[in-house]
């Protein structure tokens, strides 16, 4: 396992029990620049980039994401992305992105 992806699980561990209290209220405010772009980096750039961008999807900065967040939560929670063969989250860590990109959604994007 690289460096990047240890720091990445250890985040994403550290927040499972702090993203969201037992009444859905986020008690984070997560920023693009460190937990959404860890995320979107993880997992989508790969394929979700300029001149390899698939499904027609470009998540390479922040308005591109902010454009798609909900198809991007309906994908992950569905698990059809990432695709098969591609890395991919444990379910611990599929449940806490979503709860991260949810309380993203609701304290910054809209």
């Amino acid at each position: 396992m690289n460096l990047k992806s240890y720091l990445f699980i250890l985040l994403i561990s550290a927040l499972i029990s702090c993203s969201k209290d037992k009444t859905n209220t986020c008690t984070i405010i997560p920023s693009y620049d460190v937990e959404i772009s860890s995320i979107i980096n993880s997992y989508c750039i790969v394929c979700h980039q300029s001149g390899n961008a698939a499904g027609g999807i470009n998540l390479e900065n922040e308005n591109f994401v902010e454009q798609h967040i909900d198809q991007i939560i309906s994908e992950i929670e569905t698990q059809s992305m990432p695709q098969y063969g591609s890395p991919a989250p444990t379910d611990a860590e599929r449940d806490s992105i979503i709860i991260i990109l949810n309380c993203w959604l609701d304290n910054v994007v809209r």
